[in-house]
This record gives C-alpha cells, sequence and structure tokens, in this order.
C-alpha cells in the first residue's frame, strides 16, 4: 500500500509531507527478505481466493495482471522508488538487478497487453473479454488495438506472454530476488 499511496485532499503542505513520509517508509521498508515472504504469501492468497474466469481474464492468474502488479510493487518497495506506476516498479526491478532487463521486457509487454485488452473489454461490457459478444466493431478494435491480425493471433499472443511472464515471476521468486549475475 505504501508503494501507491497518495493523498486525496487537504491542503498542498500536507501533500508534501504526506509524501516525504511516504519516501521515508519506502526506503525502511523494503527489507528484500521480508518483502518476498509477502510476495509468495500474497501471491498465494490471490491464487486461492478467485479463478480467471477464462483465458481472456487478463487480470487474474499466473502472469497476468495483478501477478505482474505484485513483482512490480515489490520491486519498487525494495529500490524504494517513490514514482507509483507499474512499468517504474518494473523498472526498479530491473535497475537492482531482480531481473534482467529482457526479463522487464517480457513483464512489460504481457502487463501492457493485458492492460489493453482489459480496457476494451471495460469499453464494450462491464466484465472480462467475451469473445460471444464482442461483435464485429468489437474485434475490429481489439485487433487493430493489440497489433494482431486475428483473434486466435491474439489468444495465442496472450498466451505466450503471460506465459512467459509467469516463469519471469517464478524464478524471481525461486531466487528470492536476488540480484542476477550480468544485470
Amino acid at each position: 500500500a505504501v508503494a501507491r499511496a497518495r493523498t486525496g485532499a487537504g491542503p498542498a503542505e500536507l501533500s508534501r509531507d504526506v509524501e516525504a513520509c511516504r519516501a521515508n517508509l519506502l526506503s525502511v521498508k523494503g527489507d528484500p527478505a521480508r518483502v518476498w515472504a509477502g510476495v509468495v504469501d500474497m501471491r498465494t492468497r490471490m491464487a486461492g481466493a478467485k479463478s480467471p474466469a477464462s483465458g481472456w481474464d487478463t487480470k487474474l492468474g499466473a502472469g497476468r495482471m495483478q501477478d505482474i502488479e505484485l513483482i512490480a510493487q515489490a520491486g519498487a518497495l525494495i529500490a524504494a522508488e517513490t514514482r507509483r506506476d507499474v512499468l517504474s516498479g518494473l523498472a526498479s526491478g530491473s535497475r537492482i538487478g531482480v531481473y534482467d532487463g529482457t526479463s522487464e521486457g517480457v513483464l512489460r509487454q504481457a502487463y501492457q497487453l493485458c492492460w489493453t485488452i482489459t480496457q476494451i473489454a471495460r469499453l464494450l461490457g462491464d466484465t472480462a473479454l467475451d469473445l460471444d459478444k464482442l461483435g464485429q466493431g468489437g474485434c475490429a478494435m481489439l485487433l487493430r488495438d493489440t497489433g494482431f491480425a486475428t483473434l486466435d493471433g491474439l489468444e495465442r499472443g496472450l498466451d505466450e506472454m503471460v506465459t512467459a511472464a509467469a516463469q519471469v515471476i517464478e524464478q524471481v521468486l525461486r531466487d528470492k530476488g536476488e540480484p542476477q549475475h550480468g544485470a
């Protein structure tokens, strides 16, 4: 929560004080052993709480948005990163050697594809993407915005990307975030 906390209202001076406090907390809360233990616990709880509705569920499951966000927040916390966005958290993990730049790219690419699909699903309805309800216009928007030529290609691409992201995350957790050689 500290990694993404912000004030919602109040004078500018209060916001500056809260931000300074947050930056200080980030610098002392980022004990790697504690952070990784928390990630493993949270990941286990998330997996047990709810299963993905389908292969098109971009939020839940290994290598999907919540999983990548958790790793990004861990990287941000350990690196005392004050920027709140997921991509900055992923960059922090790479910068401190939790994974290399290639692995950061895998996580970033999977996250961005999942995010794009989620946003389109939100525009078209209030649930995870449902191909049966998509329609020709929705399908055209989905393919245009994701850069895929066909729904089958998009489905394969999504599966490949989240599988690769899950493998990166599993490796990070096996290594408990120890810096990688050559990173």
